[in-house]
Protein backbone atom coordinates (compact mmCIF):
# COMPACT_ATOMS: atom_id res chain seq x y z
CA UNK A 1 0.00 0.00 0.00
CA UNK A 2 2.07 3.02 -0.80
CA UNK A 3 0.06 5.98 1.43
CA UNK A 4 1.83 9.59 2.45
CA UNK A 5 0.21 10.94 5.70
CA UNK A 6 0.83 14.21 6.87
CA UNK A 7 0.59 13.39 10.55
CA UNK A 8 3.09 10.57 11.20
CA UNK A 9 0.13 9.15 13.45
CA UNK A 10 -2.18 8.62 10.82
CA UNK A 11 -2.87 4.51 11.21
CA UNK A 12 -3.41 2.46 8.79
CA UNK A 13 -4.14 -1.09 9.61
CA UNK A 14 -4.33 -4.58 7.40
CA UNK A 15 -6.70 -7.00 8.21
CA UNK A 16 -5.82 -9.95 6.11
CA UNK A 17 -5.26 -13.79 6.14
CA UNK A 18 -2.00 -12.57 3.72
CA UNK A 19 -0.24 -10.19 2.18
CA UNK A 20 2.83 -9.46 0.49
CA UNK A 21 4.89 -6.38 -0.21
CA UNK A 22 6.85 -7.75 -3.20
CA UNK A 23 5.24 -5.01 -5.63
CA UNK A 24 7.10 -2.16 -7.34
CA UNK A 25 6.55 0.94 -5.26
CA UNK A 26 5.35 -0.43 -2.22
CA UNK A 27 2.19 -1.34 -2.97
CA UNK A 28 0.43 -4.44 -1.24
CA UNK A 29 -1.53 -7.37 -2.39
CA UNK A 30 -4.18 -8.31 0.44
CA UNK A 31 -6.05 -11.71 0.75
CA UNK A 32 -8.74 -12.28 2.95
CA UNK A 33 -11.14 -15.02 2.93
CA UNK A 34 -13.96 -16.04 4.78
CA UNK A 35 -12.71 -13.05 7.27
CA UNK A 36 -15.02 -9.50 7.72
CA UNK A 37 -12.58 -7.56 8.48
CA UNK A 38 -11.92 -5.09 6.23
CA UNK A 39 -8.80 -4.96 4.09
CA UNK A 40 -7.83 -1.42 4.77
CA UNK A 41 -8.56 0.51 7.01
CA UNK A 42 -7.10 4.19 7.47
CA UNK A 43 -7.85 7.11 9.50
CA UNK A 44 -5.89 9.09 12.14
CA UNK A 45 -6.20 12.90 13.77
CA UNK A 46 -6.48 16.06 11.45
CA UNK A 47 -5.60 17.28 9.14
CA UNK A 48 -5.14 13.85 7.60
CA UNK A 49 -4.60 13.43 4.09
CA UNK A 50 -3.61 9.29 2.49
CA UNK A 51 -2.33 8.48 -0.89
CA UNK A 52 -3.81 4.67 -0.91
CA UNK A 53 -2.89 3.56 -5.19
CA UNK A 54 -1.79 0.79 -7.48
CA UNK A 55 -3.43 -1.98 -4.68
CA UNK A 56 -4.83 -5.42 -5.10
CA UNK A 57 -7.06 -6.58 -2.67
CA UNK A 58 -9.03 -9.81 -2.83
CA UNK A 59 -11.79 -9.93 -0.16
CA UNK A 60 -13.82 -12.34 1.67
CA UNK A 61 -16.93 -10.50 3.02
CA UNK A 62 -15.48 -7.72 4.70
CA UNK A 63 -15.15 -4.08 3.05
CA UNK A 64 -12.13 -3.60 0.90
CA UNK A 65 -11.11 -0.05 2.11
CA UNK A 66 -12.86 1.94 5.32
CA UNK A 67 -12.34 5.50 5.10
CA UNK A 68 -12.62 8.09 8.11
CA UNK A 69 -11.91 11.18 8.55
CA UNK A 70 -13.26 13.21 11.42
CA UNK A 71 -13.14 16.46 10.30
CA UNK A 72 -12.10 17.07 6.69
CA UNK A 73 -11.39 15.29 3.66
CA UNK A 74 -8.51 15.33 1.93
CA UNK A 75 -6.82 11.68 0.83
CA UNK A 76 -6.65 10.57 -2.75
CA UNK A 77 -7.39 6.65 -3.33
CA UNK A 78 -6.64 5.65 -7.15
CA UNK A 79 -5.71 2.75 -8.85
CA UNK A 80 -6.70 0.21 -6.88
CA UNK A 81 -8.01 -3.02 -7.94
CA UNK A 82 -10.46 -4.60 -5.60
CA UNK A 83 -12.49 -8.00 -5.32
CA UNK A 84 -15.33 -8.92 -3.25
CA UNK A 85 -18.23 -10.06 -2.11
CA UNK A 86 -21.95 -8.67 -2.71
CA UNK A 87 -22.29 -8.18 1.36
CA UNK A 88 -20.27 -5.37 1.49
CA UNK A 89 -18.76 -2.47 -0.24
CA UNK A 90 -15.30 -2.13 -1.89
CA UNK A 91 -14.88 1.45 -0.65
CA UNK A 92 -16.78 3.01 2.57
CA UNK A 93 -16.14 6.01 3.50
CA UNK A 94 -17.28 6.93 6.64
CA UNK A 95 -20.25 9.65 7.88
CA UNK A 96 -19.09 12.14 10.03
CA UNK A 97 -22.04 14.10 12.27
CA UNK A 98 -21.64 17.12 10.32
CA UNK A 99 -20.47 17.55 6.44
CA UNK A 100 -16.53 18.05 6.44
CA UNK A 101 -14.52 20.54 4.67
CA UNK A 102 -12.14 19.75 1.51
CA UNK A 103 -12.11 16.86 -0.86
CA UNK A 104 -11.55 13.29 -1.47
CA UNK A 105 -10.74 12.21 -5.19
CA UNK A 106 -11.56 8.65 -5.57
CA UNK A 107 -10.85 7.87 -9.46
CA UNK A 108 -9.79 4.71 -11.74
CA UNK A 109 -10.00 2.10 -8.86
CA UNK A 110 -11.17 -1.48 -10.71
CA UNK A 111 -13.90 -2.32 -8.02
CA UNK A 112 -15.73 -5.46 -8.79
CA UNK A 113 -18.10 -8.61 -6.69
CA UNK A 114 -19.02 -6.09 -4.34
CA UNK A 115 -23.24 -4.91 -3.97
CA UNK A 116 -21.72 -1.16 -3.33
CA UNK A 117 -18.62 -0.36 -5.42
CA UNK A 118 -17.77 3.04 -3.39
CA UNK A 119 -20.39 3.88 -0.37
CA UNK A 120 -20.22 7.74 0.82
CA UNK A 121 -22.94 10.18 1.96
CA UNK A 122 -22.25 12.88 -0.77
CA UNK A 123 -23.71 15.34 1.86
CA UNK A 124 -21.27 14.48 4.39
CA UNK A 125 -18.53 14.75 1.89
CA UNK A 126 -19.80 17.15 -0.56
CA UNK A 127 -16.72 18.22 -1.92
CA UNK A 128 -15.49 14.54 -3.03
CA UNK A 129 -15.07 13.89 -6.45
CA UNK A 130 -15.85 10.25 -7.81
CA UNK A 131 -14.52 9.21 -11.40
CA UNK A 132 -15.75 5.21 -12.25
CA UNK A 133 -13.11 3.28 -14.33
Amino acid sequence: MQFKPILPLAFILLLATSFSTARAGGAFDVTAFGAAGNGIHAEGPLPQSLVIRNNRLTMGTGNGMVIVTPLRDGSTITHNTISGSKSAAGIFVASPKSPNAGAHAIADNTITGFGTEVSIDRAKHPGTKLSPR
